[in-house]
């Protein structure tokens, strides 16, 4: 009778589970000016918030600090977005 062998090696899995992510978060956030990004999204949030603050009349200091924890903001919620539904592509084929 045959015995179950497991499938693949936790250093296997991890090498792939790696692999995926570097090249989701190639795709997803490439340095590149050629692609819109989440990080333009996230830029785009930080500047308003920045506007906002000054025009408020806060100091540049203080607009800064709101805006880098928008900026964060915007990505969290983004990567979340975006994680629901990523790892319907790990495997490949069945």
């Amino acid at each position: 009778m045959a015995e179950y062998k497991s499938v693949m090696t936790r250093k296997v899995l991890k090498a792939k589970v790696k692999a995926f992510l570097l090249a989701w978060i190639d795709e997803t956030l490439d340095d590149s000016d050629d692609t819109f990004t989440l990080w333009d999204d996230a830029d785009d949030a930080a500047a308003r918030s920045y506007q906002d603050a000054i025009e408020d009349d806060k100091t540049h200091a203080v607009a800064m600090r709101d805006a880098k924890e928008r900026f964060l903001d915007e990505v969290r919620s983004s990567l979340a977005d975006m994680a629901d539904g990523l790892f319907e592509e790990f495997g490949g084929s069945k």
